[in-house]
């Protein structure tokens, strides 16, 4: 693969502590780990909404209350906000339909800790920091920055993710960049891959932040769930959102955000990568 080349392509004003997006319909929606709202921004009209996820909900929760949404998953027209697991209050997931902007909580208290006890984890270990359906399975992505870096991927058949379910633990090995564990920080699938992003930092908590060491870019066979390459996207930038804005037969454009863990800069900054298939 030639050297990856990372694009700002647009800068969003209100909007802090980006950690997810998808694009659907020349809208970026994008979710907050310190946010009580969904972000919907319009390309064509460069207008930004917000919805809100919860009553009296708030622009920059703390650390002890927030409900640290960090990835999203889109099922049809409904969009899934999920929190990282790693304390009880992150222990949700936010159902949000695009078209009528319904909003639903749900618990997840009993999918979580049983992921942790299949993955053999301590539960504050829990850190989901990416998700995606496949066809009527969910993915979930565990960031491996807790005191046993195991990043893994859950998979999650059954007739909901709430009480009655299944679970299949899948653990992946990946690289360290500048001399520092790696571990998941978005997925997506296109067609019978898995791209994602796995972003370096110092220390070994799923609750504080560590010193940012740079993002790699990689690629899974969803036949084996084998990493088929890593490639260094960034040295310096902690990048946490990822989603597909178009393909063709031999090349995909992605859209990815960026979280500084400086919860003063009030723009979340786009950025726009090609790759060939």
């Amino acid at each position: 693969m030639n050297k990856l080349l990372l694009e700002i392509l647009l800068q969003i004003t209100g909007i802090t502590a980006a950690s997810g997006i998808h694009y659907q319909n020349e809208k970026l929606y994008v979710v907050s780990d310190e946010s009580d709202y969904l972000y919907e921004y319009q390309l064509t009209a460069n207008e930004l909404k917000k919805h809100a996820l919860t009553d009296n909900p708030q622009e920059l929760r703390s650390k002890q209350t927030k409900r640290d949404y960090e990835a999203i998953a889109a099922n049809g027209t409904d969009l899934y906000l999920f929190g990282s697991g790693s304390k009880p209050n992150r222990e949700l997931v936010t159902q949000f339909n695009t078209q009528n902007q319904a909003v639903q909580n749900f618990s997840l208290d009993l999918l979580y800790p049983s992921i942790a006890s299949f993955a053999e984890i301590n539960p504050d270990e829990l850190n989901i920091e990416g998700a995606l359906f496949r066809g009527d399975d969910l993915l979930l992505f565990n960031r491996g920055n807790g005191a046993n870096n195991k990043n893994f991927i859950v998979t999650v058949q059954g007739k909901n993710f709430t009480e009655e379910f299944n679970i299949f633990i899948q653990d992946i090995k990946l690289p360290q960049l500048n001399g520092i564990n790696t571990g998941f920080s978005d997925a997506v699938l296109v067609g019978d891959k898995i791209y994602f992003l796995a972003t370096a930092e110092g220390g070994s908590s799923t609750y504080n932040d560590g010193q940012i060491a740079g993002t790699l870019f990689g690629c899974i066979d969803t036949k084996r769930f084998k990493v088929k390459y890593t490639e260094v996207l960034s040295n310096d930038k902690k990048l946490e959102g990822l989603t597909v804005l178009n393909q063709d037969k031999k090349n995909i454009t992605f859209l990815l955000c960026e979280d500084s863990d400086d919860s003063t800069q009030n723009v979340a900054t786009i950025y726009k990568l090609n790759i060939k298939k």
